[in-house]
């Protein structure tokens, strides 16, 4: 295994999160919120010695890991099997009374989020089987010593569960958000630090794990 450490972000505001509309794998780019929160990612990373950097193809996902990976003379290497769950017919809709529809069938996915398939998406478990995958293949080709996953929520809840051992119920019950990023130690299983890209705290490294 090359690979020792891992740090795991979630990409910076999208257009779709903006606007406040369920994304999936839809392609919107950042919001200027989410073109800042990349920079602030490379900000806080800049001293760590980054060997490699990986995305999914989507472009939000692209954009908040590229000026980390240019600050570190790296390119960003994209992997599909990061892409966010497929949600299928949900995907650019509302999840709230603006559409009742996609409401009720969000309030199914709540209610089963293991196992719910959307209409035309995927469940979480075949999330987990292309996540991990890739998560394989970063830990198998990526050069020695620290890499950086820029994924998406529910994409990092399966990379957490494959590094961590973590169960199914239990990452799904983590409320993964883009103001922090997980430093994972490959070996020992255990996340060390969880460190801060809040603006009043950008920067401080806290033990064990934070959402």
């Amino acid at each position: 295994m090359a690979v020792e450490r891992i740090y795991l972000a979630r990409h910076g505001q999208s257009e779709s999160n903006r606007e406040r509309r369920l994304c999936g794998q839809q392609d919107p780019a950042l919001s200027e919120v989410g073109l800042r929160q990349s920079h602030q990612l490379a900000r806080v990373l800049a001293d760590v010695p980054l060997a490699a950097v990986f995305s999914s193809t989507l472009r939000r996902t692209v954009q908040t890991a590229a000026p980390t990976a240019a600050a570190h003379g790296v390119t960003v290497t994209a992997l599909p099997g990061l892409a966010e769950l497929s949600l299928g017919m949900l995907e650019g809709r509302f999840r709230d009374e603006r559409d009742p529809e996609a409401q009720a069938l969000w309030q199914q996915r709540k209610a089963d989020p293991a196992r719910f398939r959307p209409p035309g998406g995927e469940t979480f478990d075949e999330l987990a089987a292309r996540a991990l995958a890739a998560l394989d293949h970063v830990l198998g080709s990526a050069p020695a010593g620290a890499a950086l996953i820029v994924g998406h929520r529910e994409t990092n809840r399966a990379l957490l569960k494959g590094l961590l051992g973590w169960s199914t119920e239990r990452v799904l019950k983590e409320k993964l958000r883009n103001h922090f990023v997980y430093e994972i130690d490959v070996a020992a299983r255990t996340v060390l630090r969880t460190v801060s890209l809040r603006e009043e705290d950008a920067g401080a490294v806290y033990d064990g794990f934070r959402t």
